[in-house]
């Protein structure tokens, strides 16, 4: 089965016998279905709610999630690539408002969102390809960056340049509160 194939190469990267540097998954959201019907197989069930309130939800998002942990503390750079899902909602006032997220269930996305420093938008404006950079009410994602350009062209030279901008206003935050508390420390001393 797929997901033991996916198990499986988990294990060979943990033994660090390679030169890589990322790991990448294209769609996160098949990976969590492969890992669904592994669960199936292994409980004998034909879906979620046969293994009784809750608990085969809760199977397989512990199965998944597990994985995916040990993945992660690997040290590798991963990426999840996940397709989007636009749904309208109407607030009380009757305006509609569109919110995007991944194509995976909410909760799951979530702890994804938690295991990586950036979670970005990929899309199409007419003919161009860009980045969603900024971060937004309605759409699923963020990160630890401030970036100073709410988009960039989906182009690598381009979003390494957000993204050095974005770490150096980082790192004078970091450099201004060092200074500060060293200066905090001196007029303690004196």
């Amino acid at each position: 089965m797929a997901w033991e194939v996916f198990l499986d190469v988990i294990t060979e990267l943990e033994r660090k016998d390679n030169t890589f540097e990322r790991v990448c998954i294209d769609l996160i959201e098949d990976l969590y279905e492969h890992c669904r019907l592994y669960m199936y197989k292994k409980l004998g069930i034909d879906h979620e709610q046969d293994a009784g309130f809750g608990k085969g939800w809760d199977m397989v998002r512990t199965e998944f999630l597990s994985a995916i942990k040990r993945l992660k503390n690997l040290g590798y750079q991963v990426i999840y690539i996940s397709k989007e899902i636009n749904t309208e909602v109407t607030l009380k006032n009757g305006n509609k408002l569109t919110t995007i997220k991944p194509n995976i269930n909410e909760k799951i996305a979530n702890v994804l969102a938690g295991t990586v420093d950036l979670t970005v938008r990929a899309y199409m404006d007419d003919d161009e390809r860009y980045l969603l950079l900024e971060k937004q009410e309605n759409i699923f994602g963020g990160g630890r960056f401030n970036f100073k350009v709410p988009k960039v062209k989906l182009d690598k030279d381009e979003f390494l340049k957000a993204l050095k901008e974005a770490q150096e206003e980082v790192k004078e935050s970091d450099d201004e509160k060092r200074a500060d508390a060293q200066e905090k420390i001196i007029m303690r001393r004196k």
